[in-house]
């Protein structure tokens, strides 16, 4: 888990004078899950429960879901400009 958390936190570091903010929000919620799966597990772990190993699973597909999702979202909104630019340009000819 060590250079899962550290290179986001290095690359908002390095990019932090040129994107600002939005290298923050870009990194929190990914950040946010990496610990809470690392409480979620300290608590199974502590509780002495056999079914700790199942986290990291369980939580990678989460993350994988959430990231699929940004990606779709990004997509769309650059269908939707590439859309918005195409009719202004066809707009402007008529």
């Amino acid at each position: 888990m060590g250079l899962k958390i550290v290179a986001p936190v290095i690359l908002l570091f390095a990019t932090w004078s040129a994107i600002g903010m939005a290298a923050v929000v870009a990194v929190t919620p990914f950040l946010f899950g990496c610990f809470v799966q690392i409480a979620f597990e300290k608590v199974l772990d502590n509780r002495g429960s056999a079914c700790w190993p199942l986290v990291p699973a369980i939580f990678e597909v989460c993350l994988f879901s959430f990231t699929l999702f940004k990606i779709l979202m990004l997509l769309y909104s650059s269908v939707q400009l590439l859309v918005d630019w195409i009719v202004t340009e066809i707009w402007v000819y008529f």
